[in-house]
């Protein structure tokens, strides 16, 4: 009995350690499990905080996407409109050079032919004095009339070189203008109109074009819709914009 009695008293001993060995090793274990899960919670916000940050990024990646997108377009649209304007520049200047090489070629024909009736009528009045005292009367009215014919048809060849000569002039005027210089001055508060200072005194002409340069860059173009003395008023063209004082105006027509 005694010893049956010892046996038991020490297995509930045992017992017993065990079972406090067994609920340190548990609450150890739940003290590792807990400390895990305060570091997998961190972990996880931390992670959900980076996921909301790529997500702006991403947003505001997309947004300056979309940004440049537009801008490409406009650059194009513009690209598309300079090209225009070149290409109706370019036919304005080859119709007037052509226009200018036909005055020339009649100016040089009406040159020729006013040449020809200078030496024919110096020739005719030679002949007349030269024969002053011989010929009868009727052959005499005969040659004043020529001689009269002659000097009407040098008028009129002066007359017409005179009307080609001014045309020409002002056709000299138009491409004078298309290299004259000047700078923009003044720009209204909602950049439609502009100020230069090229006036009537230097050429300058109401509905003029003018382009309007900065350094090499191309601005735009603008009409002039109001010339004074000095100063002239031009109003901007489509696909012009951010113009400043002190670009660079130059008319083309």
């Amino acid at each position: 009995m005694n010893i049956a009695s010892m046996f038991l008293r020490i297995l509930a001993i045992v017992g017993a350690i065990a079972a406090g060995v067994m609920f340190w090793m548990i609450g150890d274990t739940k003290e590792r499990l807990e400390a895990d899960l305060a570091s997998t919670e961190n972990q996880l916000n931390s992670t959900r905080n980076d996921l909301n940050t790529l997500r702006g990024e991403h947003e505001t990646l997309q947004e300056e996407a979309a940004q440049l997108t537009t801008a490409l377009e406009e650059s194009q649209a513009r690209a598309n409109t300079l090209e225009n304007q070149l290409a109706q520049t370019r036919r304005e200047l080859a119709e007037a050079t052509r226009a200018a090489d036909a005055r020339e070629r009649e100016a040089e024909t009406l040159r020729q032919e006013r040449a020809r009736i200078q030496q024919e009528l110096i020739a005719e009045k030679e002949r007349a004095q030269q024969l002053a005292n011989t010929l009868e009367s009727e052959d005499a009215a005969k040659l004043r009339a020529h001689i009269a014919r002659l000097e009407e048809q040098l008028i009129r060849t002066n007359e017409q070189l005179q009307n080609i000569d001014t045309a020409s002039s002002q056709q000299a005027d138009g491409q004078g203008r298309a290299v004259l210089r000047g700078e923009v001055t003044e720009v209204s508060d909602q950049s439609a109109y502009i100020v230069i200072d090229l006036g009537s005194v230097h050429g300058a002409r109401e509905n003029a074009t003018v382009m309007l340069r900065r350094g090499p860059t191309y601005v735009g173009r603008a009409r002039i819709s109001d010339v004074r003395d000095n100063v002239s008023i031009a109003e901007l063209l489509p696909g012009t914009n951010n113009v400043r004082t002190g670009d660079q105006a130059v008319t083309l027509n």
